[in-house]
């Protein structure tokens, strides 16, 4: 699939072979790795349905499925490690891979391309991945390698997710529903200052100005900014009043969102944040007003 570089240089490959020696049919569920948001159930159309098509039917507080660059969570009902094991961190301008495709023997591929692992739990029945950059749109397959030396073993376990353009999801201070959303005041940037936000704040020249509030989130790095609306409280954040949307390189699977706060929103108190993408017709949201993370505005 590549990696996702537009310069056309040389790139060399990895390749994992997994020498399976069991299949376990147990299944694999997924999540958002921010808020820990449930995706919907993609499955394959009945035989003699030539190629799988997925069905999800999301619902509020669902996710409609996972996007390229998403940091995202797998699960089942068996352990999907032989041991607790964690990356140290990861970067996409220092690393090649950016973060680990293996960790304590355990690898996850998406189509066939492996996922740089974050985490993967042995109690916890759990592996945090970033789904690849280049995955397609579509039906998603998915398939878990669990290597036990100590056994001689390779466990295959295999799944299906549901691969949107993005999907938003915003990290929380519980890291999983309601909190506070991951946020700081960044209308000056030599001075990062934390919640409760004002709507006006002095910036880097000592002017007064708007506030500008960084918003942490995961899913949506191949957009542009005029494809989202922020809502906070009941106050739509028009696509124009985003100042910037970018991918943090130094930590794959982590967006950012920059937006003015307006006037109207002078002591809204704590209110919830959400976001929603639109492209081609097709709309995902982040959680749901009564489970979304919260901001305070004074």
């Amino acid at each position: 699939m590549g990696t996702g570089n537009s310069d056309g240089s040389v790139e060399i490959f990895y390749l994992l072979s997994p020498i399976v020696t069991a299949q376990d049919a147990t299944a694999l569920t997924f999540n958002s790795g921010a808020s820990n948001m449930p995706v919907a159930t993609a499955t394959p159309a009945p035989s003699p349905s030539p190629s799988p098509t997925p069905t999800p039917s999301p619902s509020p507080g669902v996710a409609l499925g996972l996007a390229p660059g998403q940091l995202s969570i797998a699960r089942s009902t068996v352990p999907l490690a032989p041991f607790t094991g964690s990356s140290t961190g990861g970067s996409e301008t220092t690393r090649s891979p950016a973060l680990p495709i293996e960790l304590n023997g355990v690898s996850l591929s998406v189509n066939g391309a492996a996922a740089g692992l974050y985490f993967v739990g042995n109690a916890e029945k759990q592996i945090n991945f970033v789904m690849p950059v280049t995955a397609a749109p579509g039906l998603g397959t998915v398939a878990v390698n669990i290597l036990n030396a100590g056994a001689n073993t390779d466990t295959a376990l295999r799944g299906f997710v549901q691969i949107v353009t993005a999907q938003p999801d915003i990290f929380s201070s519980t890291g999983d529903a309601l909190g506070n959303a991951i946020a700081v005041n960044v209308t000056n940037p030599n001075l990062r200052l934390p919640p409760p936000f004002n709507v006006t704040s002095t910036d880097a020249s000592g002017a007064t100005v708007p506030t500008v509030v960084e918003l942490s989130l995961t899913g949506i790095r191949l957009t542009l900014k005029s494809e989202f609306t922020i809502t906070v409280g009941t106050t739509t954040i028009a696509a124009d009043q985003i100042v910037l949307k970018q991918s943090n390189l130094e930590m794959p699977g982590f967006d950012i969102l920059n937006f003015t706060l307006p006037a109207s929103l002078a002591g809204a108190g704590e209110v919830p944040v959400i976001v929603s993408f639109t492209r081609g017709g097709v709309t995902t949201v982040s959680r749901p007003a009564d489970t979304a993370a919260k901001i305070r505005i004074n």
